[in-house]
């Protein structure tokens, strides 16, 4: 009888989605130009900048810390010519972001090289967190 009535009383328990937080960083005044400070919490599209940054800014396989799936493989489009890397730039673009959950699509809107080495890549990424426009600038010589 015990058992019957906690089933009965018993709520269905349903995952909370929990907000993405990152901090957010603050220039401090009358300072060095490189001090900042930690000061307050962001979440949602906001944090979600910073993941995606984050993400194309690490080397993957570079640091241990990471999983072999973090990061992006753009380093290894130094020295290679623009044609080489407007080729692979798709690809490497899509396996970085595929491995946070909240990404759900991109489309690269544009791709031009406004100078002799260096990429710009425009892209619109879809994520559970809103519509992100995002400018990605690579330069191909060290």
């Amino acid at each position: 009888m015990l058992e019957t009535l906690r089933d009965e009383m018993a709520l269905p328990l349903q995952p909370a989605a929990l907000p993405t937080r990152d901090w957010g960083y603050v220039q401090v005044e009358n300072s060095r130009d490189d001090e900042s400070r930690i000061s307050g919490l962001i979440d949602g599209l906001k944090a979600y900048r910073k993941a995606v940054w984050k993400a194309f800014m690490t080397p993957r396989f570079r640091y241990a810390i990471y999983p072999s799936d973090y990061g992006s493989e753009f380093h290894l489009l130094i020295g290679e010519t623009v044609e080489y890397a407007k080729a692979r730039l798709p690809r490497m673009i899509e396996d970085c972001l595929r491995q946070d959950s909240r990404y759900v699509s991109h489309k690269i809107v544009s791709m031009t090289s406004p100078r002799a080495r260096n990429v710009l890549v425009k892209l619109e990424i879809s994520s559970t967190e809103g519509l992100l426009n995002y400018n990605l600038s690579l330069a191909l010589e060290e």
